[in-house]
């Protein structure tokens, strides 16, 4: 048995950044199925949300069921990448690098082909969390001692076993 105790040591604290992007992702997950509800629904409290962005509205109403679909899609995939941050797996950090990286490259997408400025907002807040993620030496020990220690996604079988053999 190893002598490194990653709760004692406090690498297995989750890092606050780390809970911050958690609330991010879920509350990004909520933002999708509302919207694929709205579309799904519409005359409703939740059609409110469309104001920020008409012309995605519009365009989402062209191709109803695609929308819902991508929409249900995108929120699940924010969702599975909180729990994955939150449990320390280290497939939740690789979700939300891709997720915050496709959110940055749709952004730029959105000020290029639709001349939209708001896209330029995406930017600065999602290159610093990719950085975060990659970057952050405390990140970077609390996944370490969540895949070293059996502390993520993995099953009691799978843990009993490589308990046993070292």
């Amino acid at each position: 048995m190893s002598t490194h105790d990653p709760v004692r040591n406090g690498d297995r604290q989750r890092p606050l950044g780390v809970g911050a992007l958690v609330i991010l992702f879920v509350a990004a997950a909520a933002a999708g199925y509302a919207g694929a509800f709205s579309i799904l629904r519409p005359g409703t409290a939740v059609d409110a949300l469309w104001r920020m962005n008409p012309t995605a509205w519009r365009a989402l109403h062209q191709v109803e069921p695609f929308a819902v679909a991508l929409l249900s899609c995108a929120a699940s995939t924010s969702l599975f990448s909180a729990v994955g941050l939150w449990r320390g797996a280290a497939w939740g950090r690789m979700l939300a690098l891709v997720v915050l990286v496709e959110t940055g490259l749709a952004a730029t997408a959105q000020v290029v082909i639709d001349g939209d400025p708001r896209g330029i907002i995406a930017q600065p807040i999602v290159a610093p969390l990719i950085a975060y993620l990659l970057l952050n030496t405390r990140v970077d020990r609390f996944f370490r001692a969540a895949r070293e220690h059996g502390y993520s996604f993995r099953g009691k079988r799978e843990r009993a076993i490589r308990y046993m053999g070292s």
